[in-house]
């Protein structure tokens, strides 16, 4: 558990990580968050109806601040993006821009291989350069 509210659940398979879930207190399942990891270094992020996938650790990535569940509507209201940007081996690499919860563009920070964070799960653990999301 992140916090209370927050709950990563982790399926591992022979000591590799297969897929990842985040369980937010009074949302229903399925999560609005899904990551699958595949044995040929592909990766699939899911997010409510909007996918980012790294084939073999490459791609554009987008993340988004969680959703909030309309119980009177039953459904997610989305939450906006929270960040975007390049991802190479793994890593976050070059400008990756950043957004709060309004919307508007927060910050902008460029990695390069010395800075890098690694985007897979449990990278909040091991990578203490950012916090879990």
């Amino acid at each position: 558990m992140i916090n209370p509210q927050t709950m990563y659940v982790s399926k591992i398979r022979n000591g590799t990580p297969i897929e990842q879930i985040i369980n937010v207190e009074d949302h229903p399942q399925p999560s609005m968050y899904h990551v699958q990891y595949h044995t040929n270094g592909d990766i699939l992020f899911k997010y409510l109806n909007k996918e980012s996938f790294l084939a073999n650790g490459n791609g554009y990535l987008k993340i988004y601040h969680y959703g909030v569940w309309d119980g009177k509507n039953q459904k997610y209201v989305e939450g906006s993006i929270k960040g975007e940007g390049e991802v190479k081996s793994n890593f976050k690499l070059g400008e990756w821009k950043y957004y709060n919860k309004q919307g508007r563009m927060d910050s902008i920070k460029t990695y390069s291989l010395e800075d890098s964070v690694d985007v897979r799960f449990p990278y909040c653990i091991f990578n203490k350069k950012e916090p879990c999301y």
